[in-house]
């Protein structure tokens, strides 16, 4: 699923850009979960709650190793 992210003011563009390397990769996997929680949000809005309590299981399960 495609995504993108728009800055809609250049100078907090430019200041993150200027975050160490660290910083800037943490950011990043922020936003990737994001785009996993708003996909996930839409999807589970027509899904019925077995599913969803089936999911969530799962998840944990993976998160806990």
């Amino acid at each position: 699923m495609p995504y993108s992210l728009e800055y809609f003011n250049e100078r907090v563009l430019a200041e993150i850009e200027r975050w160490p390397v660290g910083v800037l990769a943490d950011y990043a996997r922020i936003v990737e979960l994001l785009v996993v929680l708003h996909a996930f949000v839409k999807k589970t809005q027509a899904t019925p709650e077995r599913d969803l309590r089936i999911a969530r299981r799962r998840m944990k399960e993976v998160r806990d190793g």
